[in-house]
């Protein structure tokens, strides 16, 4: 016999080698390991759309706070905008634009608030807001 077979030999005389317990011990620690990395995986997906969704619809509310800034102070007016939809995202973003005027100093208080259904919890709504503040 060689020096490997010597080394892989047991006390009762039989080749060492997993069994079948061995075997199933290590598939079952294997599989925890990987459900775990699928979980990362799913939260990781999540984090990525929700922050993609978030960036568009700063991106609306950044988009209208120039349209108002280029507008006459005089015809400042707040609105609501629905089903506004960006590229071949399936998701449709609601506007509101507030704006409360004041007259000494002759100042516009601005916000340009953007919801948008969770695309992972049905029945809530995701918010971001954007508020600034213009000269007459």
């Amino acid at each position: 016999m060689n020096h490997e077979m010597k080394a892989l030999r047991m006390a009762g005389g039989k080749l060492a080698g997993f069994g079948l317990l061995e075997l199933l011990i290590s598939l079952g620690i294997l599989s925890v390991g990987l459900s775990a990395l699928f979980g990362l995986y799913v939260t990781i997906l999540k984090t990525n759309t929700h922050s993609h969704l978030n960036t568009v619809a700063l991106q609306l509310a950044q988009e209208k706070l120039e349209t108002i800034r280029v507008a006459s102070f005089a015809t400042l007016q707040g609105e609501r905008e629905t089903g506004l939809r960006v590229g071949g995202l399936e998701i449709e973003f609601q506007r509101e634009t507030t704006i409360v005027k004041r007259t000494a100093p002759l100042l516009a208080d601005i916000t340009v608030k953007v919801t948008w259904p969770s695309p992972f919890y049905p029945r809530r709504l995701l918010t971001t807001e954007l508020a600034t503040q213009l000269a007459g």
